[in-house]
């Protein structure tokens, strides 16, 4: 079965700062959200988008804080990123620092991205994770943009500094109020992207530390890194992202995913059975992990999730859901409120 993106261990202190700045136990966040603190020790260990997704939320919950993503992205350190950070200090102006941070986000995290574009003479930084099923949580959402933010006040030497407009495709909570305040700018919720606009004497604005020759060292070096990134160009990850594409508007079948790949059901199920699987677990895997988000973070009436995942009725619901968890649905969601 094909693992979910993944990202660093090391990556998981951007999501703890405020927590442990709040005297909150990490050990306890980390068993919330299904992992093992010693194992992430490990100089190569991974962390699924799920788990990061749970992390988030019960740091958010537990610490009682407004606005966790920006607190967040106010305590990162510039460690996290590594030589990311030092390529965008010696960039030239703010636009070239987000098209190298487009370019090389990956040698932070790989299943990030940054993508920027010049739309009507302002700078579209847009926030995406490639290849997850579900909503990125909204406090890491709000922390992505408030770096994006800080990244232009610190690289111009000015706090000052305000985009045009922020949108988060999450809904307006108790931190409205918080964000406004930190980013000084009018915030779109429940919109189609996450996304700051930059005003474009911001983004042509030079960077206070830019050092072209400097640049250009890094650079080489990043490159290198990037090429020693693994990719995954098997026929499942091809097969997983159409699943998970698909879940958008109802539940795949195998038919429908052979069809968009333009081969027969049987040589689909042959591929995927060269390579370790078959669409029917690569469905129940994404299926566990939709079930996983609905049920922890949402109040979705059970029957709906149900109803979602494609399963014909809630009773197939309910017998795959202990399958995967050990738990009814209803437990499971009730286990999650108490925690909080």
């Amino acid at each position: 079965m094909r693992p979910e993106p993944a990202f660093s261990a090391a990556s998981l202190g951007l999501v703890l700062g405020p927590a442990l700045e709040a005297g909150i136990s990490p050990t306890a966040l980390l068993l919330a959200a299904g992992l093992d603190g010693a194992a992430l020790e490990r100089a190569d260990a991974r962390v699924p988008f799920s788990a990061v997704r749970l992390l988030w939320l019960e740091a958010e919950r537990r610490s009682g804080l407004e606005a966790y993503g920006v607190r967040a992205a106010q305590l990162a350190s510039h460690a996290l990123f590594d030589v990311l950070a030092y390529v965008v200090r010696a960039s030239p102006t703010i636009v070239d620092a987000f098209e190298r941070i487009s370019r090389y986000a990956r040698l932070t995290s790989e299943p990030t991205r940054f993508d920027v574009q010049w739309v009507d003479e302002a700078l579209v930084v847009r926030h995406r994770v490639e290849g997850v099923v579900g909503e990125v949580p909204g406090p890491a959402a709000e922390c992505m943009l408030a770096l994006t933010v800080i990244i232009c006040r610190q690289l111009l030497g000015n706090d000052t500094i305000t985009p045009l407009e922020v949108k988060l495709r999450g809904p307006a909570s108790k931190s409205a109020p918080a964000l406004a305040h930190f980013f000084r700018a009018p915030i779109v919720f429940e919109a189609d992207e996450n996304q700051v606009v930059l005003p474009a004497e911001v983004a042509e604005a030079a960077v206070t530390t830019a050092d072209p020759k400097l640049l250009t060292i890094l650079e080489e070096h990043a490159d290198r890194l990037l090429a020693q990134l693994p990719t995954d160009d098997t026929f499942r990850a091809r097969v997983h992202r159409l699943v998970c594409d698909a879940f958008r508007d109802g539940a795949p079948t195998l038919g429908g995913t052979a069809q968009r790949l333009r081969v027969s059901r049987r040589t689909l199920q042959r591929r995927l059975q060269d390579e370790g699987t078959n669409f029917e677990a690569l469905l129940d895997d994404v299926r566990r992990a939709l079930a996983l988000e609905h049920v922890a973070t949402r109040a979705t009436p059970l029957a709906e999730v149900a109803f979602l995942l494609g399963f014909g009725d809630v009773s197939a619901f309910h017998r795959a859901f202990r399958r995967w968890t050990g738990m009814s649905p209803g437990g499971f969601r009730a286990a999650r409120r108490r925690e909080s």
